[in-house]
């Protein structure tokens, strides 16, 4: 028997909110075949925020982290759904997955980032 697949959902996600800088909504991601394996993800992040995805090993934190960032590993691809970003913190918001591969680049690392989490860092290990 497989494990029963949830929707993921952060309260409020899709809701209009001056204060967002990182809307993604309905996120699904696929692989090269077409088999869905991120399966419809909401969440908002507002300015000064932090947010952190947390489950179990291979439930896909890295797979949406990435996909905020508009890059997928090798063998995946976007599905549906989007990823909004306000990078100036006004009413103007970027749709990350209608950039080119330049202005994702630029994107990257000056406006978000994805900072994963090392196997030896005892930050994120409470019992070490």
């Amino acid at each position: 028997m497989s494990p029963k697949t949830q929707t993921v959902r952060h309260d409020d996600a899709n809701e209009p909110n001056e204060k967002i800088v990182l809307r993604v909504s309905d996120l699904r991601v696929l692989t090269n075949a077409g088999d869905e394996i991120l399966h419809g993800v909401d969440f908002a992040l507002a300015r000064g925020e932090i947010l952190g995805l947390v489950g179990e090993s291979g439930s896909g934190k890295t797979t949406a982290g990435l996909a905020c960032m508009g890059h997928f590993r090798e063998g995946l691809k976007f599905g549906s759904g989007s990823v909004s970003i306000w990078p100036r913190g006004d009413a103007t918001h970027l749709e990350v997955g209608d950039l080119d591969e330049v202005a994702l680049r630029d994107l990257r690392g000056s406006r978000i980032a994805y900072i994963p989490r090392t196997p030896r860092s005892r930050s994120t290990r409470p019992c070490a």
